[in-house]
């Protein structure tokens, strides 16, 4: 049963992974072509459970769609996407790369949008 947990890529694991590793191959972008993205999870994942999570987290609406016929995905962009907004960030639907990068780093975003790394910020204290 752990090792079934350990190998599932769940969506915290792959927005965990997936950043630094499409950075790493295909440098910084706001959006990822669908080959990048199906190329980077084959690399670091074990499995292409869950790919449809990176499609909607990494690629445009028509990009994703285009696959999603592909693949038959049944779920909608907004609905993968909502997905991973309530379990990376606090149902913030607004993310994006750079959040996603954050988020890769132990940073976590609050309820406005903001992001907000370890430790105090410098703000109080004594």
């Amino acid at each position: 049963m752990l090792d079934m947990i350990m190998t599932e890529n769940t969506i915290s694991k792959i927005a965990l992974i997936m950043p630094t590793a499409l950075m790493a191959s295909y440098e910084r972008k706001p959006f990822y072509s669908t080959e990048e993205v199906a190329i980077t999870f084959a690399n670091t994942l074990e499995s292409n459970e869950n790919i449809k999570y990176a499609y909607a987290m990494f690629c445009t609406l028509p990009h994703f769609v285009e696959q999603s016929k592909k693949l038959a995905i049944e779920e909608s962009y907004s609905n993968l996407r909502l997905a991973v907004a309530i379990e990376c960030f606090g149902s913030w639907p607004r993310f994006n790369f750079d959040s996603l990068l954050e988020y890769s780093k132990g940073s976590t975003v609050g309820e406005t949008g903001a992001i907000f790394s370890g430790g105090d910020g410098g703000c109080g204290g004594e």
